[in-house]
């Protein structure tokens, strides 16, 4: 789950993915928000995504930004596209790269302030 707005406020729209214990894509989803800050966009994720992972249960587990590229590309996908919702059952073209790698689990360095 993620969302992602071009401006504060400006175009917005959300994101996610359901994956299976192993990484396996299950469907995708991305929604159009509008004109909208950041935090808007955010926030309508986190409750569709509780919402989905509910009426399909499924757990929600958290992943750093580096590990969820896929999360970032369904939620640009949704700022930019010209419908209001698309469910993807299948892993889009563009996107098979990212979710072979967010399957794999390989490291990414995480950029962390010192000192603390």
């Amino acid at each position: 789950m993620d969302g992602s707005s071009l401006g504060n406020p400006g175009a917005s729209g959300f994101g996610g993915l359901i994956c299976d214990q192993n990484g396996t894509w299950i469907c995708g989803y991305a929604h159009k928000v509008g004109t909208a800050m950041s935090v808007v966009a955010k926030l309508w994720d986190l409750k569709t995504g509780f919402y989905y992972s509910q009426i399909c249960h499924y757990k929600i587990v958290h992943t750093f930004k580096e590990g969820n590229r896929c999360d970032d590309a369904m939620a640009r996908r949704g700022v930019t596209m010209d419908s209001d919702f698309v469910l993807l059952s299948s892993v889009p073209k563009d996107m098979r790269n990212l979710v072979a790698f967010d399957a794999s689990e390989e490291a990414l360095p995480r950029s962390i302030p010192w000192p603390l």
